[in-house]
């Protein structure tokens, strides 16, 4: 196959959450924008391998297996060999890692840099085995890839990087219409903060659970709604949400998929993503595509995804983070329209079509 290009999507788990939907909306895009003088083969898992199926022009080059240490070992091993043999031109590391042995060009994905910056924030094997793949792309990857421009500042100060540094933003899915989003289940009753997030020390949110206890005491029959799955390093969080004195007002859910997620969206009364840092911040974008007040945190990815459309307040401030709630909660309806022109606009320019258009662009210059 001439100009293969292959994307390593294997560590994608079978419920994606953030970096999984970057994955699986690039393979999507992939099949619909390559033009055919690219060949796209994925190397997938045992484990997620349904999730990457039914794309045109877009093939399954190898499985893996799904045990995520063994996983690792084949990729050093048997896929770099596989890769050489049949001289794939291009190789695309999506989570941070690459096979060391492989002799043709190398593009990494690096989500974010708190592996390196906040190694504390993560699991201590994690930090230490994702933290060694980042310095190593940073002397080998040909480009390495960040979805924001305050990612890629924090990349060149701390490492860097002999290779070209591309910032392709991540994108956001088609506002669901109302029909089948409201299919989803019964809408509440209550209003609600939302929070979307997996449950670990950087996201922060024992820091909403202790501002929405001061919102919660002035604000009748408000709720908080987590979702999300349970992380590492999460007693913290876990304690909070336990020990609130509105613990009968606080409804965490857990991993939800996709429709019902879009109706939490919608109907949410704000949507508030206290994190203390993150290489774009997801969650943000697609709560402005619901047209939903939002609260963030200042000098983060998110200010730089949400500008001008947030609430921004200072990382792990609990007295700011309530203000900034109850200030959204009375905000006068006729901001809605200057709110939705913001959205739009930011919108307009982080698309999933954009973002798989630039991946393309990368692997064309490298071949």
């Amino acid at each position: 196959m001439n100009n293969l290009v292959t994307l390593d999507v294997s560590a994608v788990p079978s419920k994606p959450t953030g970096v999984g939907r970057y994955a699986i909306e690039l393979i999507k895009g992939m099949s619909v924008f390559n033009e055919g003088d690219v060949t796209i083969g994925t190397c997938v898992s045992s484990s997620n391998a349904h999730l990457f199926e039914g794309f045109d022009s877009v093939h399954t080059f190898i499985q893996s297996p799904g045990n995520r240490g063994l996983r690792l070992i084949w990729e050093q091993s048997l896929l770099s060999r596989r890769l050489n043999k049949s001289h794939v031109k291009v190789h695309h590391g999506l989570h941070y890692t690459v096979p060391r042995r492989y002799r043709g060009a190398v593009v990494v994905t690096v989500h974010d840099m708190t592996l390196i910056s906040n190694p504390r924030w993560h699991e201590t094997t994690k930090a230490l085995f994702f933290g060694d793949a980042i310095r190593y792309a940073a002397r080998r990857a040909d480009v390495i890839v960040v979805p924001s421009f305050d990612t890629e500042k924090k990349l060149k100060d701390l490492l860097s990087p002999k290779g070209q540094v591309v910032v392709i933003p991540h994108g956001v899915k088609a506002r669901q219409d109302t029909a089948s989003v409201d299919s989803a289940g019964p809408q509440r009753a209550e209003p609600y903060i939302l929070f979307v997030g997996t449950i670990e020390p950087r996201k922060s949110l024992e820091t909403l659970v202790w501002a929405f206890e001061e919102v919660a005491s002035r604000v009748e029959d408000l709720r908080l709604v987590v979702v999300g799955q349970l992380g590492w390093k999460a007693q913290e969080a876990k304690a909070a949400l336990e020990g609130s004195r509105f613990r009968d007002r606080i409804d965490v859910l857990g991993f939800v998929e996709d429709t019902e997620l879009g109706q939490l969206y919608r109907h949410a009364a704000v949507f508030v993503y206290p994190s203390l840092e993150e290489g774009f911040g997801l969650p943000v974008l697609e709560a402005m595509a619901y047209y939903i007040p939002v609260v963030t945190t200042k000098n983060t990815a998110m200010e730089e995804v949400s500008q001008g459309y947030a609430s921004l307040v200072a990382a792990g401030d609990v007295g700011d983070l309530a203000g900034a709630i109850i200030q959204e909660l009375e905000a006068p309806k006729s901001f809605l329209q200057n709110r939705m022109t913001i959205a739009n606009e930011r919108l307009s320019i982080y698309t999933w079509e954009r973002s798989a258009s630039d991946h393309l662009a990368v692997y064309k210059s490298l071949l």
